[in-house]
């Protein structure tokens, strides 16, 4: 049986790990790929692993790591914590907003009168979240 073509799923996956294939590395990657090239010339001259890791100027382990990956990863946390606060807080916060934040003084009373000792500082970080509140 003669094939003449290839199903569109096929042709589809190859075109899309030739675009894949074909992505630049970014500057921090090329920086990264280059250590792990001089690191892997010193060792090819002969050099043990941790003397040309020290030539080089980059730990061993890190060099071990940019060599699986040389793209470097997000920081960000997988799972960020989402603000838990009630609505009769969030709806307390919108109040005390409108009072006046340079007599310092007054606002604290008020806040500790609103969430008692020790809660005031909580009505910075709630005012700062506007999506806290419902319009």
């Amino acid at each position: 049986m003669q094939v003449f073509g290839l199903p569109r799923h096929v042709i589809r996956a190859g075109a899309l790990a030739s675009r894949i294939a074909a992505k630049s590395l970014s500057n921090e990657a090329a920086m990264r790929m280059d250590a792990v090239s001089r690191w892997r010339n010193a060792r090819a001259a002969g050099l043990s692993a941790d003397a040309a890791a020290r030539a080089v100027g980059v730990s061993r382990t890190t060099l071990y790591r940019w060599a699986k990956r040389a793209e470097p990863l997000s920081r960000r946390p997988r799972r960020v914590c989402r603000p838990h606060w009630s609505p009769v807080l969030a709806r307390a916060v919108e109040e005390l907003r409108g009072v006046a934040l340079s007599r310092r003084p007054l606002y604290l009373d008020r806040a500790s009168a609103v969430f008692g000792n020790g809660e005031d500082r909580k009505v910075g970080h709630i005012s700062q979240h506007r999506s806290t509140f419902c319009a």
